[in-house]
């Protein structure tokens, strides 16, 4: 079995990894804050330093003169310090949400709630990842499985993305499972890397952190990059590029003329010049350069956010996938995201002096140049980088929760119809509360009823084994002492609902769901079905009917399955060769029923309703009547 690498308790390695975090910082703060007053003071010997010199000019403009180059170099070195202390603190918030889920905590460190797509549907990244051939969970399975639910669903539990583009490609990840043994092993590997190596992972959380408040300009940033064009052939960019820098340092002759009393000459040439140039901006520029730029104003800070969060890229490990993602991304880290700076800072300007600059010397016409001659040749390269940036936020939420989760283990995958899961626990209880159960379904057994009472524990097994068989082929650790798996279609009934609005009643609900599980679509691959009462919303005596049949049908048809009821009728199908009975068994104790939540063998035996209702005081009369009717049943 691929146990999870034997290294640091995580609980001790965080707090060790957090104490000296904070040791850095508080060194960083130190040395930030001394850099601070060394800037302070190099600016105030620049501004006023030359006072006590000023009888003496050659001294006076030197002291100046040093001052500014210390001002200069201090502010840089203050920079620096800053960034470093706010990456230290960056790596501190991740060390810290890994330790309140450290154990398998049920904690929502991000968000639960699914996210949303972007706007327009071309504003969506393209896959990065192959996962190949997969298998699209329904709303059915997502109510089912609870992974959105609250106050934890499984996407809370596993969700520590940064960005909105990663928590659409964790979403993705989740509701659309692969099929492919081999592109789950690739996943798998990725997620191993990351796990292995904690610090990295903090590293590369820590870096895309930044992204935490400006990531929902990231949707604005695709939609420009996707819309980005050269500007039309119609504008000589060139030759107005050149005359734009040529009339600008014409006003600036006529504006120092003017001050140093040269006459209306001046004041006509600077008249002249905006006269001249407002007219070819507002006739053959301002109607493309407008709309044009307008997507890119204040995109500067979700620039300057994905040049922090892919400052880290390689910090990842040589590892499948991660290579991959490191190699898409180095480029728009290093150079492309860089470059792209200046000019959205000088995009992201207005007021009188940017419609100044526009009618003097065609300001937009020089940023939509310098813009788009460095996004439109990359566009494709920039996307990719944002596409393997989500993937690589997937693997790091997977590594995280396989590490934080007491006794988990990776799974393996069986050629074979098959699936073994040997102490398994529910992703969403608590391991502390959590009670151990196994199964085992092969094609010579590969259906198991089980029985027993309300609260015994029937649901909550059934939902332990369709969370843990969707992590696994996401390529996650599982929460269980050993798993054996093939790839399967996940499909379950386990909780039904009225739909008013499509006309469906709660049996019609029912009927549609459990025939997905019967009739499924065309696929080579095996379903694994889970079913909760089957036709419970009809009459006892069609449920039972309906049930049996099922019960034999399955028995017949490829793929696993489990089934929990209450209807004893159904349990005298099995054959003991193809399907087998299970249940959870219930004590009545001093104050009503007491589970063990254990499975066990063989059907449920025990009757404690009518004990339960004598307790509760109900009339003698009815209760042996019921007795009665029961022993004749």
């Amino acid at each position: 079995m691929a146990q999870l690498p034997p290294t640091q308790p995580t609980a001790d390695w965080l707090r060790d990894h957090r104490a000296a975090l904070e040791k850095s910082r508080d060194a960083l703060r130190s040395n930030e804050l001394l850099w601070g007053w060394a800037r302070l003071a190099t600016f105030l010997i620049a501004a006023v330093g030359w006072a006590p010199l000023r009888n003496q000019p050659a001294a006076a403009i030197a002291t100046s003169l040093a001052g500014l180059v210390g001002f200069i170099l201090c502010v840089r070195r203050h920079r620096r310090r800053r960034t470093a202390r706010e990456s230290a603190d960056r790596a501190i918030l991740i060390v810290e949400e890994a330790q309140t889920r450290c154990g398998g905590k049920q904690v929502v460190v991000r968000t639960t709630l699914r996210p949303a797509d972007p706007a327009s549907p071309t504003d969506q990244l393209a896959p990065f990842i192959d996962r190949g051939r997969a298998w699209p969970l329904t709303p059915q399975e997502l109510d089912d499985l609870d992974i959105y639910a609250a106050p934890v669903g499984l996407f809370g539990l596993l969700n520590r993305t940064s960005s909105i583009i990663g928590a659409r490609r964790l979403r993705d990840a989740i509701e659309s499972q692969p099929l492919d043994q081999s592109a789950i092993t690739v996943l798998q590997s990725a997620i191993r890397a990351l796990l292995t190596d904690r610090a990295a992972r903090v590293r590369i959380l820590a870096a895309a952190a930044a992204l935490r408040g400006p990531d929902s300009q990231l949707d604005t940033l695709v939609a420009a990059l996707r819309a980005a064009a050269p500007l039309p052939r119609q504008i000589p960019v060139t030759g107005l590029r050149l005359w734009g820098g040529i009339s600008l340092v014409l006003a600036l002759i006529a504006l120092v003329r003017f001050m140093s009393g040269g006459g209306g000459g001046s004041i006509s040439t600077l008249v002249g010049l905006f006269v001249v140039n407002g007219t070819i901006y507002g006739w053959l520029l301002r109607r493309t350069l407008n709309p044009a730029l307008a997507p890119w104003r204040s995109l500067w800070k979700i620039v300057d956010a994905l040049i922090i969060a892919l400052a880290d890229i390689d910090s990842l490990p040589s590892a499948g996938p991660l290579e991959r993602i490191r190699e898409s991304c180095q480029p728009a880290a290093r150079k492309l995201l860089p470059a792209l700076v200046s000019p959205l800072y000088w995009a992201d300007t207005g007021g009188l002096m940017h419609a100044t600059l526009n009618a003097l010397a065609f300001y937009d016409l020089h940023v939509a140049d310098m813009l788009f001659a460095r996004v439109v040749p990359n566009r494709v390269q920039l996307l990719t980088a944002l596409s393997a940036f989500a993937d690589l936020e997937v693997f790091t939420s997977l590594a995280c929760f396989s590490d934080e989760q007491p006794d988990a283990t990776f799974p393996d995958f069986a050629a074979e119809t098959a699936l073994r899961i040997t102490d398994g626990q529910h992703p969403l209880i608590n391991p502390s509360r959590a009670i151990p159960n196994s199964l085992t379904l092969t094609p010579r057994q590969h259906l198991w009823l089980i029985t027993g009472s309300n609260m015994a524990g029937k649901s909550t097994f059934l939902r332990m084994i369709g969370l843990n068989a969707l992590l696994a082929q996401m390529g996650s650790a599982v929460c269980a002492a050993k798993m054996t798996l093939s790839p399967l279609r996940l499909i379950t009934d386990l909780r039904a609902r009225d739909n008013l609005a499509d006309n469906a009643s709660y049996f019609m609900a029912e009927v549609r769901h459990i025939r997905r599980i019967v009739v499924p679509p065309a696929d080579p691959a095996p379903v694994l079905g889970l079913i909760d009462e089957p036709f419970r919303g009809t009459n006892s005596l069609d449920q039972s009917a309906a049930g049996i049949a099922l019960v034999r049908h399955l028995i017949r048809s490829p793929g696993v399955f489990l089934i929990a009821t209450h209807d004893r009728h159904m349990t005298r199908e099995p054959d003991e060769i193809q399907a087998a009975n299970f249940h959870f068994e219930e004590n009545l104790g001093e104050h009503g029923p007491v589970f063990d939540y254990k499975l066990h063998q063989g059907p449920a035996k025990t009757r404690n309703a009518l004990a339960i209702l004598e307790r509760a005081g109900y009339p003698p009369e009815l209760l042996k009547e019921a007795k009665t009717w029961a022993d004749t049943m």
